[in-house]
């Protein structure tokens, strides 16, 4: 009956319906769940709190304990008794070696004299313990004494010590110093394992911060926060809320060491702790999976039927894509039947337009032919008068003594018949590249063997209009036809020397870029406008000069660097700052080889 009402509904009304029955017993079974477990979850997580807590103040004790050990043995090593220092020095020096904590071993005079340490060479004049007054209490008590947090006399940094006295006939001789880096406390409190964003802080007996895995570099030898100042002053047991020196509400535990009497406390985001509401989710996916199985037989039906009308859609997207004919079916489903008549639509509109490129292609193809034939025979039938012009006029410019008259008319004529050879070059190179009768032949090529060459001519060339031509050597090597780059660069170095004015400047260099290497031409000149840019590759194109000026150009260098640039497959780009300069660049593919 369902099935019948629903017929002819929107797929968000099914959806929201299949939404509404498999979810609404779920969300019923997780909130039962949820507020069961609620009432042991803080208790439970304190309790995970008090174990790390006690696992780090361990680790520390078993740490200060190997040590202990360590400098226990060494104490009653005969050459140290004997008063063999130089022998009790090399022992001391293979005992620092392979401890796991220490960093030195120093041996030191009942009144704080250091008499070597193992991080110098023996003999070596050293200065007073820096803890004289912990060296001093090592000698009263007789006991193995592990310091506070001090300023060491030797490196002048913060250390802590571990004191073993050395006994011979009832009186103490020496004072063994195990000195300890706090890097590698800290080491020993990051191994623990904390959870991401949780925090272990070590703090000696005066309150002092040894080490502490969040922020280390700043927090050593200052006070931790007050509340675990307030916390250990009182002696608290269990956990207890408080706040970072960051401003982070955590929930704590400490616990004392029982080597030192250090403090190793332990802190964990209370914002943490909401994510451990993960735990519940297999809980959760237990009882899904059974309300899931529930409503299967009546969901079943719903969900094939859909399963069905979507596939329909898939399968005309399918010949959409195949370029077939679309006649999209009803399937019942407003959405789904108004996506199959886009399609169909889609279809139509796709057949008209690739007929119309198909049209306008062959009218391209024929306009490019038709203008490459133009331009090859327009060169063909000017080169033989051009010619022609240019004998006429040496023959008459013999005639003429350097005074005459007509020389400066003369001259005139010959500029512009070097123009119009320029014209005709510019004419055939562009026919050729666009006719395909240019192939090129791709080859390793070292850039500096090119460029260098056309440096030192185009500086002279600078030279005569008051441009400075510069440089930079390369010693990149890339794949490319050598005299297509060297028309393109010619090109670059023409357009940058013509358009920069007296006194400013035009750098060339390359630069390496992954597998590519990138090949500048800069100058100083005019620049171009940001709208003019996508124009500039256009045959008889120029900007500057609306006067058609033959001695600015003719407007087929950049065409014809566009044209090779493409037919060696190598990118151009330029940028440009109007009344700054412009920049140029052709992306050349590195020699591999």
């Amino acid at each position: 009956m369902i099935f019948t009402v629903f017929r002819t509904t929107s797929l968000r009304v099914r959806l929201l319906l299949l939404a509404l029955v498999a979810s609404l017993p779920v969300i019923i079974f997780a909130v039962f769940v949820v507020v069961q477990m609620a009432a042991d979850r803080r208790t439970r997580d304190e309790d995970t709190l008090l174990r790390r807590t006690a696992a780090a103040a361990a680790a520390v004790d078993r740490a200060l304990f190997g040590v202990s050990r360590e400098l226990t043995t060494l104490a009653v090593d005969k050459d140290l008794l004997e008063d063999d220092l130089s022998q009790a020095y090399v022992e001391a020096v293979s005992f620092a070696a392979q401890s796991s904590l220490g960093e030195s071993i120093s041996l030191l005079t009942p009144d704080g004299r250091i008499l070597f340490n193992t991080r110098h060479p023996f003999g070596s004049a050293l200065p007073l313990s820096g803890d004289s007054a912990g060296v001093a209490e090592a000698v009263r008590t007789r006991a193995l004494r592990v310091s506070n947090l001090f300023v060491g006399s030797i490196e002048a940094r913060p250390v802590v010590t571990v004191d073993m006295p050395v006994i011979r006939h009832d009186q103490v001789v020496y004072v063994l110093h195990m000195v300890i880096e706090p890097g590698r406390l800290l080491d020993l409190l990051r191994a623990q394992g904390l959870d991401e964003g949780w925090s272990a802080v070590l703090v000696d007996r005066d309150g002092i911060t040894i080490a502490r895995t969040r922020d280390p570099e700043s927090s050593i030898g200052r006070k931790p926060g007050a509340g675990l100042l307030q916390a250990i002053a009182e002696g608290r047991q269990g956990t207890y809320e408080t706040t970072t020196r960051e401003g982070v509400p955590v929930l704590a535990a400490f616990q004392h060491t029982q080597n030192g009497q250090w403090v190793v406390a332990v802190g964990a985001p209370l914002a943490e702790f909401a994510a451990q509401r993960t735990r519940f989710l297999m809980v959760l996916l237990g009882g899904a999976v059974l309300i899931l199985g529930m409503a299967w037989l009546l969901t079943l039906r719903m969900a094939r039927r859909l399963e069905q009308r979507l596939a329909d859609v898939g399968a005309l997207a399918g010949r959409l894509g195949a370029g077939a004919p679309v006649c999209p079916v009803p399937t019942g489903i407003r959405e789904l039947d108004a996506v199959g008549q886009s399609l169909a639509r889609a279809a139509t509109l796709i057949a008209s337009r690739e007929a119309a490129l198909t049209r306008a292609g062959k009218v391209a193809k024929n306009a490019l032919a038709s203008k490459a034939k133009f331009f090859a025979a327009a060169n063909h039938d000017l080169r033989q008068p051009v010619q022609s012009l240019f004998l006429f006029h040496a023959t008459l410019s013999s005639m003429l003594s350097p005074e005459h008259p007509a020389r400066r008319p003369l001259e005139y004529a010959e500029r512009s018949l070097q123009a119009l050879e320029l014209l005709l070059d510019g004419l055939r190179d562009v026919s050729r590249l666009d006719a395909g009768a240019v192939v090129p032949v791709m080859a390793p090529l070292a850039l500096d063997t090119l460029l260098d060459p056309l440096a030192e001519e185009y500086r002279l060339r600078g030279a005569e209009l008051g441009v400075t031509v510069r440089y930079v050597p390369t010693s990149l090597v890339v794949r490319t036809d050598r005299a297509l780059l060297e028309r393109i660069v010619r090109n670059l170095l023409e357009n940058a020397i013509r358009y920069t004015p007296r006194g400013g400047r035009v750098l060339m260099g390359c630069r390496r870029r992954g597998g590519h290497a990138r090949l500048l031409v800069a100058d100083t000149g005019i620049g171009m406008p940001a709208d003019q840019l996508g124009q500039i590759f256009e045959e008889f194109h120029q900007l500057g000069n609306p006067a058609r000026d033959s001695t600015l150009g003719l407007g087929l260098g950049l065409a014809i660097v566009r044209r090779s640039c493409d037919l060696l497959g190598h990118g151009v780009s330029v940028n440009s700052t109007e009344g700054k300069g412009s920049v140029f660049t052709i992306h050349l593919p590195r020699n591999e080889d």
